[in-house]
């Protein structure tokens, strides 16, 4: 009987140790199996910057940037860079009675103080007009949001005056760069920032398309801030109003002192 049972017991802690290394096993080949069915895809689209900040000094004149981009398929590629949002009101003159005058006006929301896009191809063939105006993509489809109540015909005519305005400003593009491809996955479009671009925190964002389908896209930011000298004055301007303006007093009366005794003098 103590022979049985210690066969018994040994027999026992076999299969009890074969089940643990069976369950291990089951355990490993099932995460490992799961965790390919739920491995993220690889980005079909990747890009860079070639700067991302642009900082604004005293003699600022403008400055350029490039974005550089890889797509692990062929398709159409669109990038946009978009300022921060702000309200602006557009206003019409009339001639009243010799004299003209703002007579009608629109408030526009959440437009894009700044607005510069690049394409490989023409935006209209790159996908339908709804895809198009979801993503900002095109200035003839860029969804300018307004308040009030005005009929279409003159909501157009206040539209085309904001485009028009702001390509004269130089902060909105007049016509779409162009991509430019180095080989077939790899890919660059040029940009310029115009002298008098405002500061803020802008979007860049490219787009991958085929057949109109939108396959990736990505984001990035670009910081548009005055550095330098330029950007202790205005720091010191906007936090400390008070002692800016006693500043700026004094130093008034002090050139107006000095020319006054060379003037004397003379």
């Amino acid at each position: 009987m103590v022979r049985l049972y210690r066969r018994y017991k040994v027999l026992s802690c076999l299969v009890f140790a074969v089940l643990c290394v069976v369950t291990v096993l089951s355990l490993t080949v099932s995460r490992s199996a799961s965790a390919q069915l739920t491995a993220p895809a690889p980005d079909l689209l990747t890009i860079d910057m070639s700067s991302n900040q642009v900082g604004i000094t005293t003699g600022f004149s403008g400055a350029s940037f490039s974005v550089f981009g890889m797509n692990q398929i062929e398709g159409d590629v669109a990038i946009i860079v978009e300022g921060p949002p702000r309200s602006l009101v557009v206003r019409r003159k009339d001639n009243v009675a010799g004299l003209w005058m703002n007579r009608q006006s629109v408030r526009f929301i959440n437009i894009p103080i700044y607005y510069d896009l690049a394409l490989s191809t023409p935006s209209l063939s790159m996908a339908q007009r709804p895809m198009l105006e979801k993503y900002h993509i095109g200035l003839d489809v860029l969804k300018l949001e307004y308040r009030g109540k005005h009929d279409k015909q003159s909501i157009n005519s206040f539209r085309e005056a904001l485009v028009r305005n702001k390509q004269l400003q130089g902060v909105f593009s007049l016509e779409p760069r162009k991509i430019e491809f180095l080989n077939k996955h790899f890919f660059r479009a040029d940009f310029s920032v115009p002298p008098n671009v405002p500061t803020g925190n802008y979007r860049v964002r490219a787009f991958l398309f085929e057949n109109g389908v939108l396959l990736d896209q990505q984001e990035k930011q670009l910081k548009v801030a005055q550095v330098g000298f330029s950007a202790t004055i205005l720091g010191f301007a906007y936090n400390q109003s008070f002692l800016y303006a006693i500043s700026c007093i004094l130093m008034a009366l002090i050139a107006g002192l000095g020319a006054y005794f060379i003037m004397r003098r003379g």
